[in-house]
């Protein structure tokens, strides 16, 4: 109930999962923080993993980045947005 309330597009809450398989830890830490949408990574390891998931893959831009919100992370995904 928790994400429903969080996350309430239907869309976002799939990725939420995604990236409960991608980085777990730091998905689990934004959920506990209350402010999921604001959470911010800059771990170098993590942002590794979203770039190597393709999440921060296309263009030199993304793949620079070094932090990012979990909101940012969540619009990056774009592999849902097409099949729904």
């Amino acid at each position: 109930m928790a994400i429903a309330k969080t996350l309430p597009d239907p869309i976002d809450q799939m990725k939420l999962f995604e990236l409960i398989q991608i980085i777990p830890a730091p998905t689990k830490s934004a959920l506990r923080s209350g402010n999921l949408a604001s959470y911010r990574i800059s771990d170098p390891t993590i942002m590794g993993y979203l770039r190597n998931n393709s999440v921060f893959a296309f263009g030199q831009a993304d793949r620079a980045r070094t932090t990012a919100t979990f909101r940012e992370i969540l619009d990056a995904m774009w592999l849902f947005n097409i099949k729904f």
